[in-house]
C-alpha cells in the first residue's frame, strides 16, 4: 500500500476557492480504482493549512493518480497557495490495527 500526503499552505483570501476546487475532486478520487481512502484535513492551529491523504492499493494505482486530471487540479491550486504544495509518498509494508484502548470502548 502507498500513502500520498499533500500539504497545502493556502493564502487566507483564497481559502474558499481552494476548498471548492479540492472538494470537487474528492469524490472522484475516492471512487477511483485502487483508492483505499481519501481525507482532507485542516490544521487545528492554522485553518489555512490543509493535508490531503490518499491511500492506494499498489504502485500502479498510485502512478495513475499522479497522471490523472484530478492530480492536475491539485497541482493547479499552486496559484492559491502561500507555499507548496509539498508531496510525500510512503510505502506501507505491513499494517495492523491496534486494539482499542479500554477507555474508548463502550
Amino acid at each position: 500500500m502507498y500513502i500520498t500526503s499533500l500539504t497545502f499552505d493556502v493564502r487566507p483570501d483564497k481559502r474558499a476557492e481552494f476548498i471548492s476546487a479540492v472538494s470537487d475532486i474528492l469524490d472522484t478520487v475516492r471512487s477511483s480504482r485502487g483508492c483505499l481512502g481519501c481525507r482532507l484535513a485542516s490544521d487545528w492551529e492554522n485553518e489555512n493549512l490543509f493535508l490531503l491523504t490518499v491511500e492506494w492499493d499498489n504502485s500502479e494505482y498510485l502512478e495513475r493518480y499522479f497522471a490523472s486530471a484530478e492530480f492536475g487540479v491539485l497541482e493547479g491550486t499552486r496559484i492559491l497557495l502561500r507555499d507548496g504544495p509539498s508531496v510525500s509518498v510512503d510505502e506501507v509494508v505491513s499494517r495492523r490495527r491496534a486494539p482499542r484502548p479500554a477507555s474508548l470502548r463502550r
